[in-house]
Order: C-alpha cells, then sequence, then structure tokens
C-alpha cells in the first residue's frame, strides 16, 4: 500500500522510483561515503512501471519481476526532491512484499 502527499500539481514519479540490482554488494561499513560506493558500484534496472498514488488515498501498487524469478535481487527506492519550489513531496509505503 502506498500514499503521497504534498505533491503541488507535481507526479510522485518524479520524486521516486523503485529499481533492482542482481549484482549490489552492501558495504559493511559505517561510514556513508562507504555506503554510497557501494551503491553506485552496482548495476540497477531502469524505475520499474507502477500505477502511482495521486493522492493520501492509499493504492495497493503493482509492478512485474518476472525477470527475477529465481534469482536474489536487491529492490532500491529512490527518492530525489527538487529545488522547484513547493514541490517536496512525501511517499508513504506500508507492507512492502514480493511475490510469485
Amino acid at each position: 500500500m502506498a500514499s503521497a502527499d504534498y505533491l503541488s500539481g507535481g507526479k510522485i514519479e518524479n520524486a521516486v522510483s523503485v529499481h533492482v540490482s542482481e549484482d549490489y554488494i552492501p558495504s559493511t561499513s559505517d561510514k556513508r561515503e562507504e555506503q554510497v560506493a557501494a551503491l553506485k558500484a552496482a548495476t540497477w534496472s531502469d524505475p520499474l512501471s507502477f500505477e502511482w498514488p495521486t493522492s493520501t488515498k492509499e493504492i495497493e501498487m503493482h509492478s512485474s519481476m518476472a525477470d527475477y524469478v529465481g534469482k536474489k535481487v536487491y529492490v532500491a527506492f529512490r527518492y530525489v526532491s527538487t529545488s522547484e519550489p513547493g514541490f517536496a513531496p512525501t511517499f508513504y509505503m506500508s507492507n512492502f512484499v514480493v511475490k510469485e
């Protein structure tokens, strides 16, 4: 389930994206720069396709992960805010599940 708020006329998919990696190796370090380096060293998929929420009303979001069946993968949620005045949306998510 997911919802969005403070969109100010924008779209949440312009701020949030979901990616998959088969080769990400998590950093064991507490140092932020080493954690970021590990994220950047991985190969990440193009953003997964979803029907994104347009309001604070929770909706279910579904995307096919058929290309990854039987594989160990990492899923990353990327949030990017812009310097546009009034566009710093929030994205709420609960009950993230990956299933066949």
